[in-house]
């Protein structure tokens, strides 16, 4: 429900950016974000390194089968 609000629009602007800038929802998601980009970028190396050195190994195996 939308409550009517009194007083000038000058009033009515200052309250809006002041109930905007009070509001951490926002930072926070972009918190998470930032945090979660971060992880994924380390998974991305760590995956990565592990498959070059798997190469070798699964060359071994596939030439004890030929």
């Amino acid at each position: 429900m939308m409550q009517k609000r009194s007083g000038t629009r000058g009033e009515q602007i200052a309250h809006a950016i002041r109930r905007f800038a009070c509001d951490e929802r926002g930072a926070t998601a972009i918190e998470y974000a930032i945090i979660a980009g971060g992880i994924m970028v380390v998974i991305v190396a760590v995956v990565g390194e592990i498959g070059e050195n798997l190469i070798p190994t699964f060359e071994d195996v596939n030439d004890g089968f030929e």
